[in-house]
């Protein structure tokens, strides 16, 4: 398997801030597209964030996916990522 190293920061509880050290942890290297993905989904997800997948229905936009507009009239808030296509609907106007 092909690694790469990833600098992560060790501090001992002797040391002040200024003595801090970098040490080298090996993570893998992102080598197919769903490799990729599943990095994307690590790093969003350590940041709070929650990656979701597109709502495959005629919407017409994307701010109709169900979890932009349900989680936008909730009190609560939260962060989400996702791709979400635009298909027209069929009774739309676009090209006429």
């Amino acid at each position: 398997m092909d690694v790469r190293p990833n600098r992560v920061y060790s501090r001992s509880l002797n040391r002040s801030p200024a003595q801090v050290k970098f040490v080298s942890q090996p993570t893998p290297a992102v080598r197919t597209f769903q490799d990729l993905i599943l990095a994307l989904q690590q790093y969003w997800a350590e940041q709070g964030c929650v990656v979701l997948q597109p709502y495959d229905m005629e919407v017409g936009a994307g701010t109709f996916h169900t979890a932009t507009f349900l989680r936008a009239v909730g009190p609560e808030t939260w962060n989400a990522a996702y791709v979400q296509p635009s298909r027209r609907p069929t009774d739309g106007r676009y090209g006429e």
